[in-house]
């Protein structure tokens, strides 16, 4: 997937995130199933022996209930219809409706491929970016929702047609916390499903109408790392078995692209490639971001500590690319960001660059890249930091901090323009 559209935390933040204390050692896949070992236990009888159409009659209950509260949650055997695929809410006594699984195979964006049981999707065909835990603000398809779920990842995903900044400031914090805890935990849009706020986790499903923190961090606690299909990576110490696809029928949800939106058009200019080198990383580079509504707020780069993403920042700014531009998103205590040409947190330049891993830390007035949840998806899109944001550290590139303007920072508005960013080589 690809995911934090230039966006970063809340909305944005991605990158690897270890989920275990040393190395991370292969483990045997085997099957796994919800609470241990199932055996049907036929008791001895001084009456009379069972007949045989007894048995298969008991047989037939154990698969039922087997399906029905989860079971191996990885088989994919006796699919039932789309029309009676979930299994009853807390049927197992944990959160979250039960869907068959739909497989692991791999799609490439736009291909077609069969139906998924439940939307957002709970398993099956997926692009081959694994997302990263972190915030993203780009709106994810169906299709880059179920491999982050194979590593043991839990979506906190919600849509909000008409915008829903308090619903984000409320999500984020929780997913803040369960980062930190070391949980593979993600928080996007997702425009393709009716409700407000889907949890989503491998072959579970909770919808909400309104934010819940309780619930949410329940589901959380209860299915981040429960199971892993594709073994170690985020939750080294689980793992299982992913059955064959298998299509849902006419009745589920395709995921299929046209559903999304139509992305706004750009007038800005794009580039084919990122720009050849042209800082000088011994020297010191200031930016300074002009308002509209006046202000300026300057910020020192550090081409030393990530040469790639001044160098990329500089020319940007120099070549007027960032005029009139706005910051279209701002969630107090967290992060204001811009950079977008097109004003929704989906554009960029035409091109991306790499991750740049250094010690800069994402403290008050840290100004970094947002991209999505995909590796060096980075591009033009930039925030600077309301508070201290250590979650951050991980996944997204620093390269610079606030010097001056601070308190301009924090009266940024969502919407408010930007004239110009200068650049100043010392």
């Amino acid at each position: 997937m690809d995911g934090c559209a230039a966006g970063v935390g809340r909305g944005a933040p991605r990158e690897s995130c270890t989920m275990s204390d040393g190395t991370v050692r292969p483990t045997r896949r085997r099957p796994i199933s919800i609470k241990g070992d199932v055996t049907l236990k036929l008791y001895p009888s001084a009456v009379r022996q069972p007949s045989p159409r007894f048995l298969m009659a008991i047989a037939i209950w154990a698969v039922a209930m087997l399906v029905a509260c989860g079971g191996n949650e990885n088989s994919n055997s006796g699919n039932p219809s789309a029309a009676t695929v979930a299994a009853a809410v807390g049927a197992d006594g944990l959160p979250g409706t039960a869907f068959p699984t739909n497989g692991n195979d791999h799609v490439t964006p736009g291909q077609s491929h069969g139906t998924y049981y439940s939307n957002p999707p709970t398993s099956g065909w997926h692009v081959t970016d694994l997302p990263m835990p972190g915030i993203s603000t780009t709106a994810l398809t169906a299709e880059e929702i179920p491999h982050f779920l194979e590593h043991g990842g839990v979506w906190v995903l919600y849509n909000c047609p008409g915008g829903c900044d308090d619903l984000v400031a409320q999500l984020t914090p929780v997913v803040n916390r369960a980062i930190e805890a070391k949980r593979p935990v993600a928080l996007a849009p997702y425009q393709l499903m009716s409700k407000r706020i889907a949890l989503v986790a491998w072959q579970r499903l909770l919808t909400l109408d309104s934010f819940d923190e309780s619930r949410v961090q329940a589901f959380i606690d209860a299915w981040s790392c429960k199971y892993n299909p594709e073994g170690p990576g985020y939750c080294p110490n689980t793992t299982g078995t992913v059955a064959p696809a298998k299509d849902a029928g006419s009745t589920g949800f395709t995921g299929r692209p046209a559903a999304s939106p139509t992305p706004a058009a750009s007038t800005k200019k794009t580039y084919p490639s990122a720009p050849a080198l042209q800082i000088d990383a011994s020297k010191t580079y200031i930016a300074t971001i002009t308002l509209a509504k006046g202000g300026e707020i300057k910020a020192q780069l550090d081409p030393r500590a990530a040469p790639q993403t001044v160098n990329s920042f500089v020319f940007l700014a120099r070549d007027g690319f960032y005029d009139g531009l706005t910051f279209h998103r701002v969630e107090p205590g967290f992060v204001i960001q811009g950079g977008d040409p097109i004003g929704n947190g989906s554009g960029g330049p035409g091109y991306t660059i790499p991750d740049e891993k250094n010690d800069l830390k994402h403290e008050e007035g840290a100004l970094a890249m947002a991209k999505s949840s995909a590796p060096n998806s980075a591009g033009s899109q930039f925030y600077i930091t309301l508070a201290p944001q250590p979650a951050l550290d991980a996944t997204y590139t620093v390269f610079g901090k606030v010097t001056s303007g601070g308190d301009l920072v924090k009266q940024v508005a969502k919407g408010d323009r930007i004239s110009t960013i200068t650049i100043e080589e010392r």
